[in-house]
């Protein structure tokens, strides 16, 4: 079984937070006896993707990771990178914020990526950017932030680029995720899974909602998969 799995708010808390090391380990001990493949799928920049495959010892994984929402793949083995589309109009997206109202996240290649500043929401970003921006790109949001990325790419593109490579169907994946930018992903998941601090639409399309929060809940959820399908069921 390949694991796909979100970033903030599944593998660690939300952005800002402290990581929870102990919870970590925790999950490193899973993946390891699952003997699944493990990848993550996330918005956040390569370097960042890199950092948490050192975290949960996947660092000689031949998995690939989703970056950028979909826009760029991780090779953890190789430490190398592709990038599958060309950038998102970043230009475009500031003409629509008020200045003041966002901060942008550094380092992408490919997505465009905007936190909101006090006083602001995510949703009030959302709106100005999916209003003038959703018909040349496609915008998503999570708990945190608003992602922009080329028309068509998201994290369930970034998913099917992955069964490409590794010559999987959805059907053998179980997606984890919190989310809207989470769903399209779980709908394409053979498996959607998701902690109890997933949002009302995740948890609506949820196959298995753990009862416990971010880490803890993605452990709780490879425990789950483990009782149904037994370790290295599809490998």
């Amino acid at each position: 079984m390949l694991i796909c799995c979100d970033n903030e708010g599944c593998i660690v808390d939300a952005k800002g937070t402290q990581f929870d090391l102990p919870a970590l380990a925790e999950l490193r001990a899973a993946i390891i006896e699952s003997g699944w493949r493990f990848s993550i799928c996330t918005g956040r920049s390569v370097p960042y993707v890199e950092a948490m495959i050192q975290v949960l010892g996947l660092v000689n994984s031949t998995t690939p990771c989703v970056c950028e929402g979909g826009g760029v793949i991780y090779h953890p083995a190789t430490d190398r990178y592709e990038v599958l589309v060309d950038g998102a109009d970043a230009g475009l997206i500031r003409e629509l914020l008020p200045v003041g109202s966002y901060r942008e996240e550094l380092g992408k290649l490919t997505a465009y990526s905007v936190y909101p500043e006090p006083g602001h929401t995510v949703a009030e970003l959302y709106d100005l950017v999916a209003t003038g921006a959703s018909a040349v790109a496609s915008i998503t949001k999570s708990i945190a932030a608003v992602d922009v990325t080329p028309k068509g790419v998201d994290k369930a593109f970034g998913l099917g680029q992955v069964l490409t490579r590794m010559d999987l169907g959805t059907s053998q994946v179980l997606a984890i995720g919190d989310s809207w930018n989470d769903l399209e992903m779980l709908r394409e998941s053979g498996i959607a899974a998701c902690p109890a601090n997933a949002v009302p639409e995740v948890k609506a399309i949820a196959d298995y909602v753990s009862p416990f929060e971010a880490t803890r809940g993605v452990t709780d959820i490879l425990e789950w998969a483990m009782r149904r399908h037994g370790p290295t069921a599809i490998h």
